[in-house]
């Protein structure tokens, strides 16, 4: 799009003005007079059209109504027959014959219903049904009312108790129609979906009634119902089919969204739209139907009588239709009519703006001829015309500006030498590039193709994205991108691939350059090569390594220590008392944790009699503060060394600046795995590692769930199970590591904690548990970091009481300032 702007500018450009002055007329006139006749078109088509589908709709809802009063004729006429002396007679002595018992009915029923089954039709029960009084009731009402196709009559139960045909199921009372009919003794009228009756080619449409029992009490008691198949077919085509809506009209009847009636058949509808239509509010639509566009409207087929209220539930249809050409015949001859007019205006517009561009034009080419010779660069010229209109006082300035230009091009050529001189300067020392908002190179320096080793050719008009050492991740460039489309300075340190695959380091700062609406139109970046001493910090990184190797090996010798402790059965209270000062000197100190910027924390640790394995330490390095609580299986010693070379490692790892939540947990975790291996130990522990860094906190590893609570009280528990697996029980976890980030705001903080609070029992068994430890810490959360954990400890003891502590008892609180 902007590709065919820019085309289309140029070539106006170079327009000459008598043809602008002729196509900016032409080009007014035209939009005017368009503007005119589509307007015309549309208001007028919008009046046709919503009159036509009013038209339509009026016809809809009359043929609607003709259908409905069809159904609720058919009603009335079942309804009376169903008031016949012979029925309620009948029904009565029917219905007095059955025994009291409801299980001893259904017996006599089931006994009948087999009877009717197996015998044969000259057999005296089934003549009875055919021939009995209500069956000739029955059959000189048919004979009346000849579209009824087949008329019974059952008892209060269901059973059949007269009949004009004997090809259905003595048993009516277990289906459908029967029960709603019956509807619990009440009574309701029931009208049931047409059925096509493939065989007579016919519509019928099923009707029952209760027969009520007359009385003079207002309660009325339903003693039987009479069915009928009424064959509405015979009389709903000719009202489908004599419709006033001119030669492409039609109508049908849909009793369903997807299916409507047609010439003696059901016909399943697959025109979307037109479904779509059938279940919207909307009266009638244009639809694109059969290779045609249609207009279509629609009507309910429901009573205005209330008493027949029951006929609004069913989904029926009147769809009645037109061929849009038909309606809109008229307009299209009317449109032809405003084009021809249109034409005319345009013909006389066309002559008028001939006439006006030549009294405009001719002093402006005069003036074009003297301006060309002064753009040649003859300064010396003066424009001499004698006008006093606009064209006079546009050469009398641009004599004014000739005289600017000349001094103008004094400063300029002064200007130029020093930039140049700026330009060579950067060349010798930096990496210079420009680039677009979308991160097209337009611009490289010397030095810039010596470092990457690609020549201009190969940088300009290419995106900076190939450079990419896929080194840092999408969400590294997305930031710089970022903070440069907000018209920020940013700077930093990017590693880069030169043409032969090896790696660049450069120290870049990027500078975006702002358009008047504030918004940067491109980018410059000055960079300087500091490979040489990336080098050197990754050599320093190898020596810190061979220092975490030693670390390693004395770590080898603390197991030989441990070997010897437990031999030494008869020094063994000893030993429990020094793993209990030893896991006691290495928690941080309140000066240390006080020391930490932005944040409030408070920790605690209280050992149990038999010595534990609860760990929690926080090391802050390069504004990157690392927060670890662990917990070793078992109790004594040798929990207790392994609390203290997790403590060990961590902080060598953390010494290290190793940061990668999957390379600290897996060093962490194979240096473990082999101290326990080799101590023939079955201990192991679950560890979570927090790492805080300008109020955003990434959790990884395998330990209890962490509490997330927010400035209001309002708190989360995160499951960790997902992040890690227990240190030092397998020799490779890689794959179970992975981490989450977490974003505080002033006031918002995280509650870690072991075991030893939550499974803490009181003299009754009953654990303190986590859900009575988030209570304490909602109802609290306002308060530091350091009353919200003695609160918590100080709940914690009323709970156990008098109880032995089993188990260590640590908690650590951290709160975002």
């Amino acid at each position: 799009m902007n590709h065919w702007r820019i085309l289309l500018t140029k070539k106006w450009a170079n327009l000459s003005l008598r043809a602008k002055i002729i196509l900016a007329f032409f080009s007014l006139m035209i939009v005017s007079t368009t503007t005119v006749t589509v307007f015309s078109y549309r208001v007028l088509r919008i009046e046709l059209t919503a009159q036509v589908g009013k038209d339509l709709q009026k016809q809809a809802t009359k043929l609607a109504q003709q259908v409905s009063n069809l159904l609720i004729n058919q009603v009335d006429q079942v309804t009376l027959i169903s008031l016949s002396n012979v029925f309620q007679n009948e029904l009565n002595l029917i219905n007095s014959r059955y025994p009291k018992n409801q299980n001893t009915i259904q017996q006599e029923i089931q006994k009948n219903s087999q009877i009717w089954h197996q015998s044969k039709k000259s057999n005296r029960l089934l003549g009875n049904y055919l021939n009995n009084p209500i069956s000739r009731e029955l059959r000189e009402y048919q004979k009346h009312f000849p579209n009824n196709y087949q008329i019974f009559v059952t008892d209060k139960y269901g059973a059949i108790a007269g009949t004009t045909n004997l090809n259905l199921e003595y048993n009516q009372g277990e289906k459908q129609w029967w029960q709603q009919t019956w509807n619990n003794g009440r009574g309701a009228v029931y009208i049931e979906e047409p059925q096509y009756n493939q065989e007579n080619l016919l519509l019928l449409v099923n009707i029952a009634v209760p027969i009520y029992k007359r009385s003079n009490s207002q309660a009325s008691e339903v003693i039987g119902i009479i069915h009928t198949s009424y064959k509405i077919s015979h009389a709903l085509l000719p009202l489908l089919q004599n419709i006033n809506s001119g030669k492409t009209g039609h109508a049908y009847l849909f009793v369903s969204p997807k299916k409507y009636f047609s010439d003696y058949k059901f016909v399943n509808e697959t025109n979307q739209e037109l479904t779509k239509f059938i279940s919207s509010l909307a009266s009638y639509k244009e639809i694109k139907y059969q290779g045609e566009k249609r207009f279509f409207s629609k009507a309910s087929v429901q009573p205005k009588n209330q008493e027949f209220s029951l006929l609004n539930n069913l989904p029926w249809l009147i769809i009645i239709y037109q061929d849009s050409s038909e309606i809109l015949h008229p307009l299209i001859i009317a449109r032809q009519t405003i084009m021809m007019a249109a034409l005319g205006t345009l013909l006389v517009a066309g002559i008028l703006a001939s006439f006006i561009e030549r009294l405009i034009s001719t002093p402006i080419r005069v003036l074009t001829k003297i301006t060309q010779r002064i753009a040649s660069g003859d300064l010396d010229y003066e424009i001499d015309l004698e006008q006093k209109d606009e064209i006079g006082l546009l050469a009398a300035n641009f004599n004014i500006m000739v005289e600017s230009l000349k001094s103008y091009f004094s400063k300029l050529r002064t200007s130029l030498k020093e930039l140049s001189d700026m330009k060579f300067a950067l060349d010798q020392s930096v990496l210079v590039t420009v680039m677009e908002p979308n991160g097209r190179i337009t611009y490289v320096n010397d030095k810039f193709c010596e470092i990457s080793q690609y020549s201009r050719q190969e940088l300009i008009g290419n995106n900076y994205r190939f450079l990419k050492s896929r080194y840092h991740t999408p969400e590294f460039y997305q930031s710089i991108w970022d903070t440069l489309n907000q018209g920020n300075i940013w700077r930093g340190e990017i590693k880069n691939q030169t043409k032969d695959g090896s790696y660049y380091w450069v120290d870049s700062t990027m500078v975006p350059f702002l358009d008047e609406n504030n918004k940067p139109f491109q980018y410059l970046a000055i960079r300087y090569d500091i490979t040489a001493r990336k080098d050197f910090e990754e050599a320093l990184s190898q020596k810190v390594k061979e220092r975490t190797d030693q670390l390693a090996q004395a770590n080898q010798e603390i197991i030989q220590l441990n070997h010897q402790l437990q031999g030494e059965n008869l020094r063994m209270s000893a030993q429990l008392n020094v793993a209990r000062q030893l896991q006691q000197m290495v928690l941080p100190k309140p000066e240390e944790l006080a020391a930490i910027k932005g944040l409030e924390l408070a920790g605690f640790m209280e050992p149990a009699d038999e010595v534990g394995g609860d760990y929690y330490d926080v090391l802050a390095t390069d504004d990157v503060v690392t927060i670890s609580i662990g917990d070793v299986t078992g109790h004594g010693l040798e929990s207790g060394i392994l609390m203290i070379m997790t403590q060990t490692v961590v902080r060598t790892l953390k010494e290290i600046r190793e940061h990668d939540p999957v390379k600290f947990l897996d060093t962490l975790n194979r240096t473990l795995y082999r101290n326990i291996e080799r101590m023939n130990s079955d201990r192991h522990l679950t560890l979570a590692v927090l790492n805080y860094s300008h109020r955003r906190v990434s959790l990884s590893g395998q330990h209890e769930e962490v509490i997330f609570v927010r400035a209001g009280g309002e708190l989360q528990r995160i499951d960790t199970m997902n992040l890690g697996f227990p240190i030092g029980l397998d020799q490779n976890i890689t794959d179970f590591i992975d981490q989450i980030s977490l974003e505080l705001q002033t006031g918002d903080g995280l509650v870690l904690y072991t075991d030893g609070i939550t499974e803490a029992k009181d003299i009754n068994k009953n654990h303190y548990g986590i859900e009575r430890l988030c209570q304490v810490i909602q109802q609290n959360w306002e308060k530091s970091a350091q009353q919200i954990q003695e609160l918590v400890i100080q709940d914690l003891h009323e709970h156990i009481g008098q109880q032995k502590i089993f188990d260590d008892i640590t908690l650590f609180v951290l709160k975002q300032k």
